[in-house]
């Protein structure tokens, strides 16, 4: 279901970059990789590819970019379907600026750091999940969603659908 590029594994290397970005990488990886089994020691990594299937049955709730490739790490994980790692070397950018930004990125990182801690979830509970996304501390009446609740990004049938136009 998810292939995932790995700084971390043998074989793998990540050269460069900035020392307290890459100390909470390398521990987010291999604490997820040896608590939660996530199947990847190199979880945040958003190099990774991914089965059309998979992403479309369980939908993208991330909103700030990077995080999406933890939380589907994280589904899979949860449902518990296989995650592959393959090694790969990664270079800090010798021109340009980073758009990473921790402050922005690190809630987002955080709420599916712990989700993939949590139990088993079958086909069902992960679908009824993405249909409406809870915001951190919201409480909904029965049979409503929470306030500040919002919708799961749906993920296109195919290539053409967005690209119609009125």
């Amino acid at each position: 279901m998810v292939a995932a590029a790995s700084r971390y594994m043998p074989g793998g290397q990540q050269v460069g970059g900035p020392r307290l970005k890459r100390m909470m990488s390398r521990w987010a990886g291999r604490s997820l990789y040896t608590f939660a089994r996530v199947g990847t020691r190199d979880a945040t990594n958003s190099f990774k590819a991914y089965d059309t299937a998979f992403v479309r049955e369980v939908g993208i709730e991330s909103r700030t970019g990077f995080e999406i490739g933890l939380e589907l790490t994280a589904k899979a994980n949860r449902l518990r379907l296989p995650v592959a790692e393959i090694p790969t070397i990664w270079l800090d950018r010798p021109l340009g600026e980073s758009h990473f930004d921790l402050g922005r990125f690190l809630p987002g990182y955080l709420r599916w750091y712990l989700f993939a801690y949590g139990r088993r979830l079958g086909r069902e509970k992960l679908a009824a999940r993405s249909t409406v996304v809870e915001t951190a501390g919201a409480a909904g009446v029965a049979g409503e969603p929470p306030a500040g609740a919002v919708p799961a990004q749906r993920v296109p049938q195919d290539s053409t659908e967005f690209e119609k136009t009125p």
